[in-house]
């Protein structure tokens, strides 16, 4: 039933086994947000891995005197992810909460100057003009789920938060987005919120390290699953008899971020995580909590 709790699967531990699936998921040094956050989705298969794939599965459950007994499935299903919060329909939306606040989604930086850089750098130019216009003084920036993407979209989004010139990259030669960067006339003044989650990575993570370092706004969530250093590309590999396929990057991006640890993700000022109340119900407890900073600002 929802909410029950389970013990043991096949004699195994809940907790033994969960740290046994851990080791077999990838992530950025000690980061576990993004190693639960893909367990949750793919459970179903990784569980049945973790156990050899066995006949059928014999779950204890707390407060139930007879373990149930499963067989596998006759067919199939893709896994599923549950989103727990409301996502607007497009990667990029703005929406006012009222005549003092608005909140910023960015569900994705995969905006590049070879493809459709313009897209995200309209969708910026166009919303900071109506925030400034609405005299907003508080703006909730939403990151979560948001996978990375072109340096230049993060670049380009820090631009409007700050008042100071910044470098992003040190070596201004090896790739895009070195230099000095000089902030917008129109850069938003208020109050920033940031709402972070396990999913945020690549770019995501350079983005937020930026933040961190140059002390722009307040932080909500929980670890982010990246930070200051990442990898990008990749070359494909196939093992010639099993035929297991793997990724190497092909190359390392670091900001221009020194004082944060390298094998922790960017953490929030705000610890704020999901009751399995809160998860069923699909509270949004992360934008509550922003909200609820914003109402106490208020008062």
């Amino acid at each position: 039933a929802i909410q029950d709790e389970i013990i043991s699967i096949n004699g195994v531990p809940s907790g033994e086994l969960v740290e046994r699936i851990y080791k077999h998921i990838q992530s950025q040094g000690k980061i576990a947000t993004t190693k639960r956050l893909f367990f949750n989705k793919w459970s179903t298969g990784l569980i049945s891995y973790a156990l050899g794939f066995p006949e059928s599965y014999v779950v204890k459950v707390r407060g139930k005197k007879t373990p149930f007994i499963l067989k596998p499935t006759a067919a199939h299903n893709d896994p599923v992810e549950k989103q727990t919060f409301a996502k607007c329909k497009d990667d990029l939306c703005l929406e006012f909460i009222d005549d003092n606040s608005a909140i910023l989604t960015i569900q994705s930086f995969v905006y590049y100057s070879w493809a459709n850089f313009s897209d995200f750098t309209a969708f910026m130019d166009d919303a900071f003009a109506k925030i400034e216009h609405a005299k907003a003084k508080n703006l909730i920036i939403d990151l979560r789920g948001n996978g990375g993407g072109a340096p230049e979209a993060s670049i380009y989004l820090l631009r409007y938060l700050t008042a100071d010139s910044f470098v992003y990259f040190p070596d201004a030669e090896s790739i895009n987005g070195g230099g000095t960067q000089v902030p917008f006339e129109n850069a938003h003044t208020g109050k920033v919120f940031f709402l972070i989650d396990g999913w945020g990575n690549s770019t995501t993570g350079h983005f937020m390290a930026m933040v961190k370092e140059m002390g722009i706004g307040t932080t909500i969530g929980e670890e982010l699953g990246s930070n200051q250093f990442c990898t990008a590309g990749q070359t494909i590999f196939k093992l010639k008899n099993t035929r297991l396929q793997f990724a190497s990057a092909n190359n390392s991006n670091r900001v221009n971020v020194h004082s944060l640890p390298d094998e922790r993700g960017i953490l929030p000022d705000h610890y704020i995580q999901q009751s399995i109340y809160e998860y069923l119900n699909e509270v949004d407890v992360v934008k509550s909590y922003a909200l609820g900073l914003i109402e106490e600002e208020k008062e």
